[in-house]
């Protein structure tokens, strides 16, 4: 059986790196991100209560 010396492994080009593989996002899905982000970080919690958006945190509700 051949050995292989110390050293010799060579990275596989795109592999674990950025680099010209990665998809790049479209301006529209971008804005789109951008403001709902800024949508639910602007409403206060009533708001978004009678939008239907109920959420309990990361703990979950106390009364369940």
């Amino acid at each position: 059986m051949a050995s292989i010396p110390a050293g010799s492994a060579r990275p596989v080009p795109g592999y674990g790196m950025a680099g010209p593989r990665t998809v790049p996002v479209d301006t529209l899905t971008r804005l789109g991100i951008t403001v709902a982000v800024l949508l639910l970080f602007s409403i206060s919690g009533g708001m978004l209560w009678l939008a239907g958006y109920n959420y309990d945190g990361l703990q979950g509700s106390p009364l369940s």
